[in-house]
């Protein structure tokens, strides 16, 4: 995939950015439905088809639904005449877009204080991202695309124009956006660097545009001067100089190709990595675990580029694992990395702390007592260490508390000793778990006095619900982030339960009836119009 650095090349999808590629490439379909949408007669079939686009875009990575949606907006204003009904559309697709992903964001609103937000990269990393995008020469290129979108008849020209302006507005909003949305007003909820792929996708889809009218300048030049018959060799020489000679004075493919994997060390499937890195024996081992898995990095090497294989050891091995990398993380996640659970924000990339600190405590400085209770307090069985991370590597090595339990030179693996794994922790009472599941903890309690309480090391999330005797219990957040409850004397049990809230039945409901209703509008439409 040959894209500049703002997007990462083939190497985005091998550190867990797939979500981001797949929106990436059905932005210029979504663009495509949105034409069709404004300038057809029947609307049905594509308001449908741009709903869905771009309710695709916002579950596979909202970021990227922002610059297409407002370049189809600008298109809609630019064209003149009509420009009421072709906006109105559009935003009718945009509410169907959100009422089908209601299920999703409604939740993520109505439980945002849960989440901590990320900012992942200081000022001097996204303005070297946006400088990465430039060729030198660029702005010639780039004056010239303008000038062959300008030159184009009046509707023709709006595309492309729209596209630029969507993109340059974008750019003006990362800054914007750093300087007083974050630094000033302390609004996190846009990462600037998340947004420079729109403004990528916009110099990418807005010179290729405006290039292609370009080349046909010529041409149409030369036929209003009753000269067409020399627009043909014309024709084939203005795209020649576009495509061939100016990669070359501006060294197109080495730039592409410093973001690419080099050859002969292309990317790995899953099924290859596994034969060649002998993975299966990792997932056997890891899945035998009965605790959680705690991975000292955020990121492993295959080849020489980092890779996020982690990400899918859950579905792999059908066993939890402690931390990872979100645009918002939560508690635990947080305190993994930084030694807090509630920061007001969590700033710089989080593999930067990779064999170098966990939990907010170097390697140099990490104690047995503290990594062995912080293995303890998370119920974490086992610990992954890859081929790079040699400090955590030899600080379990040394340590009496940790034995190394397989290696295939790649993934070491390492488990607590002395440490019988339990999914709770009493304190002044007997706790006996007689259920752990997602959804549903059942706890045996013998001999609680007043002053009893239990640890249940799952993150306390808003829906858990606690109830022991017939009534429901408060429950409280530890130091990091893990349920804590204040039993009630006696022996009884407790059951914890995880149940959906308003915000999740009224989500779903809301995605129900959308695509019920958007279908059925459909349907009506077409047998109105003769069919079945």
């Amino acid at each position: 995939m040959a894209v500049p650095f703002a997007l990462g090349g083939a190497r985005g999808v091998l550190i867990g950015l797939i979500g981001e590629r797949l929106a990436f490439g059905l932005m210029p379909l979504l663009i495509l439905s949105g034409l069709w949408l404004m300038r057809t007669r029947r609307k049905s079939r594509p308001w449908l088809t741009t709903g869905l686009l771009l309710a695709a875009i916002m579950l596979l990575h909202p970021y990227q639904a922002i610059v297409p949606t407002a370049a189809l907006g600008l298109y809609a204003l630019f064209c003149g005449q009509g420009w009421p009904t072709r906006l109105g559309w559009l935003v009718s697709s945009v509410l169907l877009a959100f009422g089908l992903t209601a299920f999703w964001w409604l939740p993520f609103a109505a439980h945002r204080e849960f989440f901590i937000p990320l900012i992942e990269a200081p000022l001097e990393e996204i303005q070297s991202n946006l400088a990465d995008m430039w060729l030198d020469g660029m702005v010639v290129i780039l004056a010239a695309a303008v000038g062959g979108a300008i030159s184009r008849q009046r509707l023709r020209r709006w595309l492309p124009l729209s596209i630029y302006a969507a993109g340059a507005g974008m750019l003006g909003f990362i800054f914007v956006d750093h300087f007083i949305l974050v630094e000033r007003l302390n609004i996190f909820a846009l990462d600037p660097v998340r947004l420079i792929t729109g403004v990528t996708f916009a110099l990418i889809t807005g010179l290729a545009l405006g290039v292609s009218e370009l080349s046909w300048l010529g041409p149409r030049l030369l036929r209003r001067w009753s000269l067409g018959w020399v627009g043909l060799p014309l024709l084939i020489l203005i795209p020649w100089l576009i495509f061939s000679r100016l990669p070359q004075e501006y060294q197109i493919d080495e730039w592409l190709g410093r973001w690419q994997p080099a050859p002969g060390r292309t990317p790995l499937f899953l099924g290859e990595a596994e034969a060649e890195f002998g993975l299966a024996e990792v997932w056997q081992e890891m899945a035998e675990t009965p605790g959680r898995i705690l991975f000292t990095a955020h990121y492993g090497l295959l080849f020489d580029i980092p890779t996020s294989l982690k990400a899918a050891t859950p579905y792999l091995t059908g066993k939890e694992i402690i931390g990872g990398t979100f645009t918002h993380r939560t508690p635990v996640g947080s305190y993994v990395w930084t030694g807090r659970a509630y920061p007001p924000v969590l700033r710089g990339k989080v593999e930067h702390s990779d064999d170098y600190a966990l939990a907010g405590v170097s390697w140099q400085a990490m104690t047995d007592e503290f990594l062995f209770d912080l293995v303890r307090r998370l119920n974490v069985t086992l610990l992954v260490t890859t081929a790079i991370d040699r400090n955590a590597r030899d600080f379990l090595d040394e340590s009496p508390r940790f034995r190394q339990s397989w290696s295939n030179g790649l993934f070491v693996l390492y488990e607590p000793v002395g440490y019988e794994p339990t999914w709770v922790a009493a304190d002044q009472a007997e706790a006996e778990v007689v259920e752990y599941g997602r959804t549903a903890i059942d706890v045996k309690i013998s001999g609680a006095t007043p002053q009893a309480s239990l640890l249940v090391k799952v993150a306390n999330y808003a829906l858990w619900h606690a109830e022991a005797k017939g009534r429901q219990l408060p429950i409280q957040t530890d130091e990091l982030g893990l349920m804590s409850i204040s039993l009630p004397p006696g022996s009884h049990t407790l059951h914890v339960r995880y149940r959906p809230g308003w915000a999740e039945w009224l989500g779903g409901a809301i995605s129900v009836v959308t695509l019920v209703a958007a279908f059925g509008v459909v349907v009506f439409d077409w047998r109105r119009r003769g069919g079945l």
